[in-house]
């Protein structure tokens, strides 16, 4: 599995089976990371490179624009 994390965004993301993960370092996660009570809570996720990154599905459409 080859990792290619873009660079000409704001909003990094690496780009895995067509899908697109976006990366956050720790003090950048979204409020959704920590909800235990939401229903959109984010339930999985991955470190990679000291970067956690999560689906775009599991994020609002304001971080996940093209």
């Amino acid at each position: 599995m080859n990792f290619k994390l873009t660079a000409n965004r704001k909003q990094k993301y690496i780009r895995i089976d067509n899908v697109r993960f976006f990366t956050f370092t720790l003090t950048e996660l979204p409020k959704e990371f920590a909800s235990i009570e939401s229903d959109r809570s984010i339930k999985k996720w991955f470190n990679y490179k000291g970067y956690t990154l999560i689906s775009e599905f599991y994020l609002s459409e304001t971080l996940t624009q093209r």
